[in-house]
């Protein structure tokens, strides 16, 4: 690495080498099969990602479907504006297969029980916490966290062609 000191007008630079600590055993292979660990565990990663991301589509149109109707007095507004409360309804409920119920409280609450989220990070937390190849704690914990975004990533995939496509063709 370059390092660069400036102070006041003058500057110094100089180039640096950083090395791994000396009293641990580094082995090559080990550091390979964590990279592919952890490269697997950001592919799954991403599918959640992309998962939540179809949810916070559906609610900027909801939102924007609710703001268009708020001002208007027919009976097809109201009954488009009991469809937009009952779906946004199951969109929490559906959300709440990553981040798990909405829980009431003052400052930070936490949820009782793992959930989609947190699952995720527990594989990429323990792979990272040492230089060895993931072991059996780690596989387990990321079988444990794809079978929990694969349960939840069914439940979006089944709002979004379920619900959300029948109240896309009330809002057409």
């Amino acid at each position: 690495y370059k390092v660069v000191f400036e102070y006041g007008g003058e500057s110094s630079e100089t180039y640096i080498k950083v090395s791994a600590d000396p009293r641990i055993d580094v082995q090559l292979a080990n550091l390979q099969a964590r990279e592919t660990f952890l490269k697997k565990n950001e592919a799954l990663s991403t599918e959640v990602s992309a998962a939540t991301k179809k949810l916070d589509e559906a609610q900027k149109v909801l939102d924007k479907v609710t703001a268009m109707i708020k001002d208007i007095k027919t009976d097809e507004a109201k009954a488009l504006d009991e469809a937009a409360k009952d779906i946004k309804k199951k969109l929490d409920l559906t959300r709440e297969a990553f981040n798990g119920p909405k829980r009431e409280g003052q400052g930070i609450v936490r949820n009782l029980y793992p959930t989609t989220m947190t699952r995720q990070f527990a594989p990429r937390s323990y792979a990272n916490s040492s230089y060895g190849a993931p072991g059996a704690t780690e596989e387990r914990l990321y079988n444990q966290a794809k079978e929990s975004a694969d349960e939840a990533i069914a439940k979006v995939n089944e709002f979004i062609n379920g619900d959300w496509k029948a109240f896309e063709e009330k809002v057409k």
